[in-house]
């Protein structure tokens, strides 16, 4: 009982750390994805707080869930702690978000170079050289897109389009998109494979519970009370067997799944309601998507709880 009551000091714990730790490194990674020798690395830490702040509060929130239960799974599979960690996730979900949207981001000190002068850099788009870098912009820029002829492109100067970033307007007549933000450091902070795909799926849910809140308080309530539940439900796995490290990494395994299924339909929102509901669809499908799959994982998690008490005895 003890345990119990001091579970939420200890979720709040893990959670506030969390969330410093991994909000740094966010700050770091953004920040040597935008560094530049050509602006002696001019760029204020601080403009990327609040992005840092809003992509790490959900991944903190699933790490907080996980780590807190890890040391004891049996008292923290009861379902009292279930419930105590889902109302907790609630709040922290809820709040977190109306905190985090009205903070302002500052471009004070900020400054974004993605080219370097002299060094020919590989995007998305296709090549791109500039013999020269200041804070005006690019002179001798020179090109190649992919494309039937493949020639190269030679332009007296060009700028950063200061409405789309991504876009360097050239000689005023055509642009070139820079993706990734910076092609020379970008690689360094990537993950790549599963690990890059799992950390798409969370930045995706972050975003859609992001803009939920921009709609009202009643869509940000249902959202964040779905994802809480989902992760709360998910603990009813930590005595599916007796090993713990396999039930944890269990766990994973179904917030991995529920994320990826849950961007699928979201993504595919479109798709789906002019195939199957003719253009109008009755409800809110991601809202429905993450509850059917909390629900899925409640009914079969509380099915395998009596076979775990039978191999006690």
């Amino acid at each position: 009982m003890n345990k119990t009551l001091l579970l939420p000091f200890k979720f709040i714990l893990i959670f506030v750390i969390s969330m410093a730790v991994l909000c740094l490194f966010i700050i770091l990674q953004r920040w040597g994805i935008n560094a530049s020798p050509d602006i002696n690395f001019r760029i204020n830490l601080i403009y990327y707080l609040p992005g840092a702040l809003k992509s790490s509060l959900f991944p903190s929130l699933s790490t907080a869930v996980i780590l807190t239960v890890f040391d004891d799974p049996k008292n923290s599979g009861r379902f009292l702690s279930i419930i105590i960690i889902a109302v907790l996730s609630f709040i922290i979900l809820f709040f977190g978000f109306k905190t985090i949207s009205l903070i302002q981001e500052s471009s004070a000190g900020y400054s974004y170079q993605p080219l370097q002068a002299g060094k020919l850099l590989s995007t998305e788009d296709g090549i791109i050289y500039t013999s020269s870098v200041s804070d005006n912009g690019y002179s001798g820029v020179i090109t190649r897109k992919p494309g039937p002829l493949n020639l190269f492109q030679y332009y007296q100067s060009g700028y950063i389009n200061p409405e789309n970033i991504e876009n360097i307007i050239l000689d005023n007549s055509s642009f070139f998109k820079i993706e990734p933000r910076n092609p020379e450091y970008n690689t360094v902070f990537k993950s790549r494979g599963l690990l890059n795909q799992y950390f798409s799926d969370i930045e995706f849910v972050t975003e859609s519970i992001y803009k939920t809140e921009s709609t009202g308080n009643k869509d940000l309530i249902f959202i964040s009370a779905a994802f809480s539940l989902f992760l709360a439900v998910c603990l009813l796995f930590l005595n599916i067997t007796i090993w713990p490290m396999f039930n944890i990494m269990l766990i994973l395994f179904i917030h991995r799944m529920g994320y990826y299924i849950f961007r699928l339909f979201t993504s595919e929102l479109d798709f789906i309601t002019d195939t199957f509901f003719g253009g109008n669809i009755p409800f809110n499908l991601p809202l429905m998507t993450i509850l059917a799959i909390t629900v899925l994982i409640l009914i079969v998690g509380v099915l395998f709880r009596p076979y775990r008490k039978k191999r006690d005895n």
